[in-house]
Formats: structure tokens, sequence, C-alpha cells
């Protein structure tokens, strides 16, 4: 099974990418959403909630697919371990 990486912090997502399999999802949550503010050399989620409290929603790249709660919760039920990057 793929694995999910949890990055809450912007600066954790270049060592993230470097490990980060083909398959595995790559999520940006807390400070980490301030990295989708710069293109992105791969696709990731990031959380709603933190995009919306940091006033990042209009910097996005496209490579930034924004999801809620309870996709969030659909990708940990789908990867598994889960890993987060600090």
């Amino acid at each position: 099974m793929a694995t999910l990486h949890l990055v809450n912090h912007a600066r954790a997502l270049p060592a993230c990418l470097e490990r980060a399999g083909a398959d595995d999802a790559v999520l940006l949550l807390e400070d980490g959403v301030y990295a989708a503010a710069a293109p992105l050399p791969r696709a990731v989620y990031v959380l709603a909630a933190d995009v919306r409290a940091r006033g990042l929603g209009a910097r996005l790249p496209s490579e930034a697919a924004v999801i809620d709660d309870a996709g969030f919760v659909d990708l940990v039920v789908a990867h598994q371990p889960v890993v987060t990057w600090r």
C-alpha cells in the first residue's frame, strides 16, 4: 500500500519529496500549505481549512488539490503507513 506523507511545515517539503514514491500521496497541512504558494514538482493535496486560514486560496498552483476533512480521512484510510514531516 502507498504511504501518506503529512507535511506540517513548508521547509519539510523538499525532504519529503526526495523520499516519497510515485504512488505515495503528499498532504500539506497547517503551515505546510505555504509550500503550495510556489510551483510544485508534483501533485499534492492541501487541506482547505488551512489554506483559508492563511489566505492562500487564490495563489495555489494547479498541482495542488484542495480537500476537506472528509477527504483527509479518505486519504488516511487509503494509505498505510502515514508519515509526518515537520
